[in-house]
């Protein structure tokens, strides 16, 4: 049956706008949580699809309700009508779409997404990057990275440079390119300067790896970014150095608890431990007990119930001004005796100052069976390990299909 003789229900291309929307927010929420695998995303995704589906086969009756909601300007209608303007080859919606991305960074994430779901999207990308425009052209440089891709880029002009051009350069690990950082690691815009800096650190450039330390000490926006690259760079002593300067002030000491994950050495292990009874710091400290040793809190019944008394978060007090949802919310409370008492009995199985990943001491195997098998956060970490291994900085954003292929390529 075509798309022109179906009969569509009005009602029903609504539903499927909406739901597509919702679920494409619940699942932009998913690929950043620590309780998600590989398996969950594709759930998501078939769900996701099933909606999308829907409004293909509605093809041109789903313009209206599309463009209807719009008009609300959030990322999961920006989603939507940017997967639509694939579907219907619609370029005249890109301007209206980059319209509600000004000053919006989620909603231009989103426009990313709902492009790159598509499968013309890297012909698209291709057309983009020879556009007079330069919102067209950063759009295809993006889209390139997320594809990994390289694009036809021989030099970081000046005239044209970006934020989605210099972190391309290490998400694709373009080596040939790094000489041409030193342009921009010191640049008076803080956020090309930081780019160039992660993109140099990624590649092997020390001087970068100390300039992200002071983004780390100066509690920049983006010193968790600038952490997760240069404590893994640094030498033990140095990593040491830094992460007990962290602890030792109270503003970044969830950011040093981080960190302690990130840097795969059990010699945090026994200090960790030491804040699970501390309920602001518990969750975090649990985390990365668990990215060092692989203990999986939850299914090995190692966490307790949520305490009493304590909230985070945004409360139904119409005077209180945080809005701040609870960055652990989804993480498990540990357990402290229970984990203490594994520590106890499998301590001699760890090494101090050798760095693990999910229980096994850090290679190219153990990361891609992270990548496999383990959680979102924990896959992220994984994809950095190989990244600073020289492999390919593998997205583990992308579509779960898209991700399960290249994994089942990789030997």
């Amino acid at each position: 049956m075509s798309k022109a003789t179906t009969s569509v229900i009005p009602q029903i291309i609504d539903r499927h706008a909406e739901d597509a929307a919702f679920l494409w927010l619940q699942r932009d929420a998913a690929v950043k949580e620590p309780h998600y695998t590989l398996t969950d995303l594709v759930e998501l995704d078939d769900r996701l699809n099933s909606h999308l589906d829907g409004l293909s086969v509605a093809a041109e009756l789903a313009r209206a309700p599309i463009l209807k909601n719009l008009e609300f300007a959030e990322p999961g209608e920006v989603f939507v009508t940017a997967w639509y303007m694939m579907e219907q080859a619609d370029g005249e919606l890109l301007d209206t779409l980059l319209s509600h991305c000004t000053e919006a960074n989620e909603n231009y994430r989103a426009l990313l997404s709902g492009i790159a779901w598509h499968p013309a999207s890297i012909d698209f990308a291709k057309i983009l990057l020879k556009a007079n425009a330069q919102a067209y052209q950063q759009l295809g440089y993006r889209l390139h990275a997320l594809f990994r891709i390289r694009p036809t880029l021989n030099v970081l002009e000046p005239a044209c440079i970006s934020v989605n051009k210099l972190r391309m350069v290490g998400e694709l690990g373009l080596q040939e390119l790094l000489a041409d950082l030193d342009t921009y690691i010191d640049h008076t815009d803080a956020e090309l300067g930081f780019w160039a800096n992660w993109s140099a650190a990624l590649l092997g450039n020390w001087q970068s790896v100390a300039r992200l330390v002071s983004y780390v000490l100066q509690q920049h926006s983006l010193s968790l970014n600038a952490l997760a690259i240069s404590v893994r760079k640094l030498s033990v002593p140095e990593q040491r150095n830094l992460l007990g300067t962290l602890s030792e002030n109270p503003e970044t000491m969830r950011l040093a608890m981080q960190g302690m994950g990130y840097s795969g050495d059990p010699f945090w292990l026994p200090m960790l431990l030491t804040y699970m009874d501390e309920l602001e710091l518990a969750r975090t400290a649990g985390e990365a007990f668990t990215l060092i040793t692989g203990l999986d809190l939850a299914y090995l019944d190692m966490d307790k119930d949520w305490p009493d008394g304590f909230e985070s978060g945004p409360n139904e007090d119409p005077t209180d001004d945080n809005v701040e949802l609870d960055a652990d919310l989804n993480l498990p409370w540990p357990d402290a005796a229970k984990i203490n008492g594994w520590w106890q009995t499998n301590a001699d199985k760890f090494t101090p100052g050798q760095r693990y990943l999910c229980g096994k001491p850090i290679s190219k195997a153990q990361c891609y069976e992270v990548l496999r098998n383990g959680y979102q956060k924990q896959r992220h970490a994984a994809a950095i390990e190989l990244a600073l291994m020289g492999e390919p900085y593998f997205n583990v954003c992308a579509p779960g299909a898209q991700q399960l292929t290249k994994l089942k390529a990789i030997a």
